[in-house]
């Protein structure tokens, strides 16, 4: 009996282990336990109604509904608890099979005691809303099913059960809102434990990470695992300042973030911003808030509506960063205290991984710096010395070795001032005892110590007094090596003040020596000259020889005007081929007269430079000083303005300034300022147009464009006075390319109105404008620009430049031929007068000089010369124009030559108006009387093109 009693026993003791397992197993919360059991008594109470049920004596179809409705409300109960919520579905067919039941149940107390249960049960699951639903539908399928069975049973004890029902409902109603208050309740519990546990791995993690990153993700971990049961969370923690932060972690993913972009705190909604400013945790619902960077790392720009928990990062009393939870559904209560809490930890797990970076990195920085600093020390190439407040070297590094070829164990007891220079000494101990009675002074000692070898070297040393800081307790001298400093010093000074290439004196040295000449003859009848000279054609030297021989020429010159001087006297070079000689305290203008004169004729002889014998003659300016000069600048000023005087005389001459030569230079400058302002207005300077003439037919065959200058107060300013000083200054470049662009534009609208006449156009341009490195592409684009064809423009250039410049010049000729524009050689005859460049140099057309036509007609000789130029032209190819034809009798010579010509027989320079007269008149000139009075005939002839030509010197036909 006792086995028999034991063995149920231990059956028993399975059985109940069974059943409550899943309600008292270790990983199991309160309310899933208290589930369990009220799923028992759900599942007891169906069970004992089934009994009933089954066993009844009278089986109809009520029955065997009530039953299929039994059976479905335990499956409903059980799948509920297995899937730890309901169906709205599954609940309304809770409501028939509950309706199904209790129209079936007769005994009250089984029917309050199952819908109890079914009520409590479904309590124990969703939220608000949802048990109060349920809990009333319950209810009504009680009281629809009671009513049903009242007035479809015979029994009259059937209005006393519904009177019951109808009585008990408050405490059905009661007693769920009781069970649902004990479930939320159970669910905040469960809920705060979880958050909790995961505030405590999170504390651990937190404790346990050695860098920023490691807080930064386990941050962001701690935060998805805290908002888990919210609907699809977002994390975001930014780290920074109060004002400008970036966001370094976000999750879902859980990742860290290199470069996160910034976020600005006036940039977040304003109960976020308000978080940050009062440092304390909020939880906000947002309506169309500014999409901040916590929500919106992997979401498009826009508009965020939706709940956020944030909490800043409060390092030191500063928020140093924010760490949030957003959602677009409502975050889980109390979950801002918990964000709180984290970031709290957060906070100082960041702190305190700051702050252990920068202990590691001050002692790493420690450590490196002491071996760096004994590093520099062994190896520094400076030598640092040690000297006790008597002068005793107590320690020198390993460089004075290599510096002064010591041992460092030679010196260590010696006295420092055995190694200097004895004109250094004294200096060294005056600076050595005033150092060492200041504590922490500094001092610098330029002084040349001893080497072992016997010799000396310059050294420069920094003195510093640390006798009172016990760590080093001595002056600490740093000296180096500057010899070579030194040195390149005097050679710097050398150059400061004398040329590198001739080795005579410069500017500098030479305004210098002047100022001290002015000074000492200032109370004397004494006086200072200056002579300025200026090579005549150097450039020419270097362009065909290049500047290897103009470098030797200049080397030869100084040295002849060396030989030229007396003792002394100063000869400078000022650059280029400029040179200047000073004569000191001489004692009347012929001296320096002289000198010139002298130069003069030492270098009519020729000097030999690049394997050529050169003749370099000289254009000298003369400034004498007088009682009361006192400026260097100004007799050097004198001196070079006396010299453009010389050179404008036609060089190999010098000149002695007198003060109407300042006065010249000065109106020089207000002319060239002028022209500058004429430039810029454009509306002085205008221009006019010869006739160029077929003479055979006496018809225009083009004009040339000569331009004009008409001065607001000097009146017409003659073309010899403007152009050349364009010349000088580089203004020809701006007005060649007015003058151009003017004529060029002028010819095309005549072509456009007058299509029968095809002028050519003839302008001037000058060796100085052909020199700039893009004259081809500027001529080229202002044809474009004003749709003249190429071939109608001529450019002419004086014979004389087309020699002088050579072989460069005739490459670009060559250019502009190739783009279709012609080349003109102007007034031939006046210059090498040699046919023999015309096979060398691409020319198109030959312009005779006036001084060649006139003499037509006054000898056999001269007309015959005449006929063999046009001649040898036309065999060449070149078109011939006579210039300067002025009379019916050279008309008559030339016109059976077959050239064309140009002077005031037909036309003076007139205005476009005229121009635009002559083509109405078919360009022919009516009648050829010679023009002694200035007036031709007008006209022109139709064929040929127009020559181009930008003065290259002060030029009009005729």
């Amino acid at each position: 009996m006792l086995d028999r009693a034991r063995r149920v026993e231990q059956g028993t003791s399975r059985l109940l282990t069974i059943i409550f397992a899943p309600a008292l197993g270790p990983r199991k919360s309160v309310l899933e336990r208290i589930r369990w059991l009220f799923l028992l008594f759900f599942v007891f109470s169906a069970a004992v109604n089934a009994f009933f049920l089954l066993f009844q004596t009278k089986q109809d179809l009520r029955e065997l509904l009530a039953s299929y409705a039994l059976t479905y409300l335990v499956l409903y109960a059980v799948g509920g608890w297995w899937r730890s919520r309901f169906r709205l579905w599954t609940d309304a067919i809770a409501i028939l099979a509950l309706f199904s039941f209790g129209a079936e149940v007769q005994n009250p107390v089984r029917l309050y005691l199952f819908f109890y249960s079914a009520v409590l049960y479904r309590s124990l699951y969703g939220g608000r809303r949802s048990t109060i639903g349920v809990a009333f539908s319950f209810l009504a399928a009680l009281v629809g099913s009671t009513a049903y069975a009242a007035i479809t049973s015979a029994n009259p004890a059937g209005p006393l059960t519904v009177a019951q029902v109808l009585v008990n409902i408050p405490g059905f109603a009661g007693t769920a809102w009781l069970m649902h208050a004990v479930k939320t309740t159970l669910d905040d519990y469960e809920e705060a434990l979880r958050r909790e546990k995961i505030l405590t791995e999170a504390g651990a993690a937190l404790v346990a990470a050695e860098d920023q990153p490691t807080v930064f993700e386990a941050s962001i971990r701690a935060a998805m695992a805290l908002a888990a049961t919210s609907y699809e969370p977002r994390a975001a923690l930014a780290v920074g300042f109060d004002r400008q932060q970036k966001l370094v972690a976000a999750g879902p993913p859980t990742r860290v973030i290199k470069d996160g972009p910034d976020v600005k705190l006036t940039g977040l909604p304003g109960p976020l911003q308000e978080a940050v400013d009062q440092r304390r945790p909020v939880r906000v619902h947002l309506q169309d808030a500014v999409v901040w960077a916590g929500w919106h790392q992997d979401q498009p720009a826009g508009a965020f509506t939706g709940w956020v928990a944030a909490s800043p990062l409060v390092i030191s009393g500063r928020a140093k960063g924010m760490l949030s939870i957003a959602s677009t559904r409502p975050l889980s209560k109390g979950l801002e205290d918990a964000v709180s809490r984290l970031g709290n930890s957060s906070a100082l797990a960041l702190e305190r991984v700051v702050l252990a970076e920068d202990l590691k990195r001050s002692t790493e920085s420690l450590k490196s710096s002491e071996a760096r600093f004994r590093s520099l020390v062994q190896n520094s190439s400076d030598v640092i010395t040690l000297l006790d407040r008597h002068g005793a070297i107590g320690y020198v590094s390993p460089a004075v070795e290599k510096m002064l070829g010591y041992n460092t164990g030679e010196l260590l007891g010696a006295r420092l001032w055995k190694l200097l220079h004895s004109d250094d000494l004294q200096n060294a101990t005056e600076t050595f005892g005033t150092l060492i009675k200041n504590h922490d002074s500094v001092a610098l000692l330029g002084t040349r110590w001893r080497h072992k070898d016997g010799s000396y070297r310059f050294m420069e040393t920094v003195l510093s007094n640390q006798l009172g800081d016990p760590d080093v307790s001595a002056v600490v001298l740093n000296t180096r090596d500057v010899t070579e400093r030194k040195d390149l010093e005097d050679r710097l000074r050398h150059q400061a003040f004398y040329d590198t290439l001739t080795t005579l004196a410069n500017r500098l040295l030479f305004k210098d020596r002047v100022g001290r000449a002015l000074t000492a003859n200032r109370d004397s009848s004494r006086r200072t000259a200056v002579l300025f000279l200026d090579m005549d054609d150097f450039k020419h030297v270097n362009d065909s020889l290049g500047h290897a021989a103009g470098d030797a020429l200049l080397m030869a010159v100084a040295r002849r005007l060396l030989d030229c001087v007396n003792p002394g006297d100063t000869v400078a070079r000022f650059g280029g081929d400029e040179f200047a000689i000073l004569l000191d305290g001489i004692s009347e203008v012929a001296i320096a007269t002289g000198m010139a004169e002298r130069i003069q004729n030492e270098f009519r002889a020729p000097i030999k430079a690049g394997g050529v014998e050169i003749v370099s003659p000289f254009s000298i300016g003369i400034a004498i000083s007088g009682p009361d000069s006192k400026d260097p600048e100004e007799l050097l000023r004198n001196a070079d303005v006396a010299m453009y005087r010389a050179k404008s005389r036609g060089k190999q001459s010098y000149e002695v300034f007198e003060d109407a030569m300042h006065a010249a230079a000065l109106e020089r400058l207000q002319m060239e300022s002028d022209l500058r302002t004429a430039l810029q207005e454009g509306t002085q300077l205008f221009l006019q147009y010869q006739p160029i003439v077929w003479l055979e037919s006496e018809q225009m065959s083009g004009v040339e464009a000569l331009v004009r200058w008409n001065h607001p107060t000097r009146g017409v300013v003659p073309p010899d006075r403007f152009i050349t000083l364009a010349e000088e200054t580089g203004l020809i470049n701006e007005l060649g390319s007015w003058v151009m662009e003017q004529a060029c534009a002028q010819v095309h609208k005549w072509e456009e109105a007058h299509p029968d006449h095809k002028l050519r156009l003839g302008v001037n341009i000058s060796t100085r404008q052909l020199r700039r490195p893009h004259i081809v592409d500027e001529i080229r684009a202002i044809v474009r620009k004003s749709k003249l064809s190429p071939e109608r423009l001529t450019l002419e250039i004086t014979e004389t430049a087309v020699m002088r410049e050579g072989e460069e010049t005739a490459k670009i000729l060559q250019k502009l031929r190739s783009a279709g524009i012609k080349v003109a050689i102007d007034d031939f005859g006046t210059g090498y007068s040699s046919l023999s460049y015309l096979a060398r140099f691409p020319i198109d057309v030959l312009k005779i000089d006036k001084g060649f036509v006139a003499q037509v007609g006054r000898g056999a000789k001269k007309a015959a010369l005449l006929r063999a130029i046009v001649g040898l032209g036309h065999s060449l190819g070149v078109e011939i124009v006579a210039e300067g034809v002025e009379t019916r009798q050279q008309v008559n010579i030339l016109q059976p030559l077959g050239c064309r010509g140009q002077g005031y027989f037909y036309s003076r320079p007139v205005s476009p108006v005229d121009i635009e007269k002559l083509l109405d008149n078919d360009g022919r000139f009516d009648h050829h009387e010679t023009a002694k009075d200035g007036k031709g005939a007008k006209g022109a002839k139709r064929g040929a093109a127009p020559v181009l030509a930008v003065v290259d010197g002060a030029k009009e036909a005729g």
